[in-house]
């Protein structure tokens, strides 16, 4: 102990001696401990921290597997695996996500509702912050209906009163009672306000779409299981499989060439931002390497002014360990620095991470500096401490007396120990490469993402949704096109409003996706169903947006409910069911074949336009909203106006309020912040790559000119010398940024190396860009280069400028 603290005292005393080199070093230290602790702390959060649920190891996410890939399961498909997967599984339950309006003390208010089974609550054991939560024996045929309130609408709307508990609140016009309070801090797969008791076991629909338990048609249910202990994911999987295939045979029509599949409930929250995060966290551990390294460099170049001493030490009778032990102790001594001040910085930008970071990203309001964090980042700072301390360690120990003076000898620094700073240099300039390439193609990504041309004009466009009450509107379709009518006459009177629209969905809003028939056309085979988006729009909808009709005409007044049926298609779907074809006048049919109404003839050839700005344009089809008998409750108003957007949301919400007193709007935006929101997850990481790979080519740099620096004032007298033997200083300059040119080519190759092996798992972030991008890669390089030989002409033009003729003749 008496040696140790010896140690860290003669330590001490040589870190306070050299202020720059330790200031360097902590503050490389600081940022990549830093940066290391505050991006593990959202990967911890989202990724690695159980969820907040009994035995969550057994809980899985039940998906609908086809194809075309996973979605939400049908209810008579999830009625079917429920009760014939018992061997397997101890329960499953579902959710279906809507908006309801609540009314009743106070304005009506349109709520984000979960309808869900009676046992989803037990299933997960959620336990409630009030009162009680359902029940598996409270869906039951008589029960009656029950909801239960989210804390924040509770304190919100009702004040937190004991009361509440018990008494029937109006949702969607139907009277529930209030059971229980869900804590603020559950989530399940997206935020709710209110929680709706099912009917039998399945989560209940709008009013119009009658019993949801036989339905295969459409696909609504978000639906998660519990595994029986000791069972295993591929048994369950198994079993799920064989009642699939059962239920192929079955319904071939629905279910022909689908199935379902299990996902750890963990993962499949998570879903897509899994390899987002963990290619962030693979580039700030890179960061935190680039720091090591550096730091490393910087104690060779400190301990290459003690040779002396350390050779002198030992040749007094000091054993390798002894020597090795000191240079370890000053390392970990740095690192405690460079961690504390490293951990001092993570506290300042864990917030800011969790405010940078997408709303909808899983679990992002658990992100915080708890415990483990900081015990994390004791074991990241301990790490580093020794792994940049043993290189220098191990050569200080090997030091030889003669080896040291011949190299005093001829002015210089040993070869071996040149070398040994050429490679750590080398490896950093590496390392910050493979962060330039990956910045620089998020970056190219986000950019071509940017630029996309999503099929309309979103400027000055405000977009306010609806969610009608069912049990008025969703049975009376007359009804529903008259509410819609007199809300844009209101609206096109509001001083200031250029155009209003209505659209079943918002545009950058996923569409009703659903089954089309091509008349003229064969039956498709089963479970090779035709699929199409479907928007009901009023007359004004593609002039407003900007959105060109190719061919044909757009929409009128006189397309009403007596009239013929008529539907406009995008060019994606005029691509897809009409290759080589006009599609004007053909017909298509949807919905209940038994209409007399069923065939659609096509009056008008859109333009595409995309649902998401990285998705590609899918088929649609458009038809009016008076022609819409379809029992969807919902849809959305698009304002254009050059007024603020709040404005122009006080204005839709007196046109509703004049058109129904009870009826509120939601989800006021304008269409760029929509478009904002839609990229959030790519301009969230294309950020955090840009500024770990600015930090990343910055510590190369300093390391660089570090280390060219200490290079070039120990070959201060051979640079004299060839001065007064008739060297030109621009062949001193050639000599020196030369060799740094060529530890940077090499590094160059090295790190283009990498970068290539590193590719594959950037390939699902990038849009349009392929991760061998040679513009992206050669300016990457540029860049790595023109750093490296910046940081290597510094040193060596400083030191011309002081002539050193003059400390030759001083000699």
């Amino acid at each position: 102990m008496t040696q140790l603290l010896s140690d860290l005292r003669y330590g001490a005393r040589l870190l306070i001696r050299s202020k720059v080199t330790t200031a360097a070093a902590i503050v490389s230290l600081a940022l990549g401990i830093g940066g290391t602790t505050a991006m593990f702390s959202v990967v911890d959060a989202v990724l690695l921290r159980p969820l907040p649920y009994a035995d969550p190891d057994r809980l899985v996410m039940i998906q609908a597997a086809s194809k075309f890939g996973r979605g939400e399961l049908s209810p008579g498909d999830f009625v079917d695996y429920r009760n014939e997967a018992r061997s397997s599984f101890e329960g499953m339950a579902s959710l279906m996500a809507s908006s309801m309006i609540l009314t009743g003390d106070g304005d009506p208010e349109q709520v984000r509702v979960h309808s869900v089974s009676g046992n989803f609550f037990t299933l997960l054991g959620v336990r409630p912050l009030a009162g009680r939560t359902f029940l598996p024996k409270d869906d039951e045929p008589g029960a009656p209906e029950q909801a239960m309130l989210n804390e924040s609408l509770w304190r919100k709307r009702y004040g937190a009163r004991a009361d509440v508990i018990g008494q029937p609140v109006t949702i969607a016009d139907r009277r529930v009672e209030v059971v229980g309070i869900v804590p603020g801090d559950f989530r399940f797969d997206s935020p709710a306000d209110l929680w709706l008791l099912g009917r039998e076991g399945v989560p209940r629909g709008a009013a119009g779409l009658s019993d949801l338990r036989t339905n295969r048609d459409i696909h609504v249910l978000t639906v998660v299981g519990r595994l029986r202990p000791g069972i295993s994911q591929p048994i369950a999987q198994a079993e799920i499989d064989g009642i699939a295939k059962r239920l192929e045979a079955t319904y071939p029509k629905f279910n022909t060439g689908a199935g379902a599949a299990l996902e750890p409930l963990q993962l499949a929250l998570v879903g897509d931002t899994r390899a987002v995060l963990l290619v962030l966290f693979a580039a700030v551990v890179l960061l935190l390497l680039i720091a090591s390294v550096n730091v490393a460099n910087l104690l060779l170049v400190r301990l290459q002014g003690r040779t002396m001493e350390l050779v002198m030490r030992s040749a007094l009778g000091a054993s390798r360990a002894r020597i090795a032990r000191q240079v370890i102790v000053e390392s970990l001594l740095l690192a405690a620095l460079g961690g504390t001040l490293g951990v001092l910085l993570a506290v300042w930008a864990v917030p800011l991470l969790a405010r940078l970071a997408p709303t909808d990203l899983a679990r992002v309001s658990e992100v915080s500096l708890d415990m483990r964090l900081l015990l994390f980042a004791m074991l990241v700072t301990g790490l580093t401490g020794v792994a940049f301390g043993l290189w220098p360690a191990w050569r200080a120990a090997r030091g030889s007396i003669s080896a040291v003076m011949n190299a005093a000898a001829r002015g210089g620094a040993a070869p071996d120990r040149r070398r040994a700073q050429q490679l750590l240099v080398g490896a950093e300039l590496a390392i910050a490469l493979v962060l330039l390439v990956g910045a620089g193609l998020l970056m190219t990504s986000f950019n071509r993402l940017m630029r996309v041309d999503t099929g309309f004009d979103p400027s000055h466009i405000v977009a306010a949704e609806v969610a009608l009450p069912g049990s008025r509107y969703s049975n009376d379709p007359l009804r529903k096109a008259r509410f819609h009518e007199a809300v844009l006459e209101r609206l096109r009177a509001e001083p200031g409003i250029d155009a209003a629209a209505m659209a079943l969905r918002p545009p950058i809003a996923q569409a009703i996706n659903r089954g089309v028939r091509i008349d003229g056309q064969p039956e498709p085979r089963p479970g090779d169903l035709h699929s199409m988006s479907f928007i009901p729009v009023s007359e004004q909808y593609f002039s407003l947006l900007g959105i060109p009709l190719r061919r044909g005409r757009s929409f009128t007044a006189a397309d009403r409910d007596n009239a013929p049926r008529v539907a406009v298609v995008s060019e994606a779907f005029a691509r897809r069911y009409f290759a080589g074809q006009d599609p004007i006048g053909r017909r298509i049919g949807f919905g209940n074949r038994a209409d007399p109404n069923y065939w659609r003839t096509i009056v008008g050839l859109a333009a595409d336009t995309r649902e998401r700005p990285a998705s590609p344009p899918v088929p649609t089809a458009y038809i009016p909203y008076r022609q819409d008998v379809e029992p969807w409750n919902f849809g959305s108003y698009v304002v254009k106006s050059s007024l603020p957007a709040t404005t122009v949301g006080e204005a839709v919400r007196r046109a509703v309020l004049g058109a129904d007193p009870d009826q509120p709007i939601s989800r006021v935006r304008t269409l760029e912040e929509a478009m904002a929101t839609a990229i959030a997850v790519q301009r969230f990481t294309t950020l955090l790559a840009m500024l770990f790979a600015g930090l990343a080519l910055l510590l190369a740099g300093v390391g660089t000119f570090g280390v060219m620096s200490h290079v070039v004032s120990t070959r201060t007298r051979e640079i004299g010398v060839r001065l007064a033997l008739g060297a030109q200083r621009r062949d001193i300059l050639r000599l020196v940024v030369g060799q740094a040119a060529r530890v940077a080519v090499a590094a160059s190759l090295a790190g283009l190396a990498a970068a290539a092996l590193a590719g594959s798992s950037l390939r699902a972030l990038l849009f349009e860009v392929a991760p061998g991008d040679p513009r992206t890669l050669g300016a990457a390089v540029a860049v790595l280069v023109c750093t490296a030989l910046a940081a290597s002409y510094l040193p060596v033009r400083r030191m011309l400028a002081q002539n050193p003729l003059r400390s030759l003749r001083n000699e």
